[in-house]
């Protein structure tokens, strides 16, 4: 089965454009929500959350405070290096496992958005990778408006994500999102005509 990768820096409108997939019955896979997810349930993954870091990341009912645990590893590049280590094989088995399923049910194409695609070296997961597109100035203002977060905390994750030039030269597509929802919403129906062979 054909894959789309998606990916874009912080505030790009990842989350937008996999809606507009979506909304086109094209089958997503979010490596965050599959993170998410695993973090969510009893497993593996929690566990040897806690059994790194103990309690102190986990609320009375013990839930993963994922904001504690953000800025425990945020601050010790070790830290994340080993929660990485944690999550992202498990990640991968999961996107590779629906990714089989959704081949077996004959989809034309699925989109998995992966925000670290190109850092990561993730690029064997998909077989082309469209990049969601703005000027950091706009990254910025968008990413602090839809969590709060303070510029000092957005530039710090930019600082760890590949440059913007670099992202555009590996891109195959670039869905520019300097505009409206609609703008760019126009943008990935006609990419959706072509990848659906409409």
């Amino acid at each position: 089965m054909w894959c789309l990768g998606l990916t874009g820096g912080i505030g790009a409108g990842k989350s937008t454009a996999a809606r507009f997939f979506a909304e086109l019955d094209v089958p997503v896979i979010d490596a965050d929500d599959i993170a998410h997810a695993l973090t969510e349930r009893e497993g593996p993954v929690r566990d040897a959350i806690r059994a790194r870091w103990g309690d102190c990341c986990f609320d009375a009912q013990g839930r993963l405070d994922r904001r504690r645990l953000r800025e425990v590893v945020f601050a010790d590049p070790e830290a994340l290096a080993e929660l990485e280590a944690i999550m992202h094989p498990a990640v991968l088995t999961e996107i590779e496992a629906r990714k089989a399923a959704l081949a077996h049910q004959g989809v034309p194409y699925c989109v998995v958005v992966i925000p670290l695609l190109f850092e990561k070296d993730l690029r064997h997961l998909v077989d082309e990778v469209a990049v969601i597109d703005l000027p950091e100035t706009l990254q910025l203002a968008r990413a602090a408006a839809r969590d709060g977060s303070d510029a000092e905390a957005i530039r710090a994750i930019m600082a760890r994500q590949l440059p913007r030039r670099e992202r555009l030269r590996r891109a195959d597509i670039v869905l520019d999102n300097r505009g409206t929802p609609a703008a760019l919403r126009a943008q990935i129906e006609a990419l959706h005509q072509r990848l659906a062979g409409e």
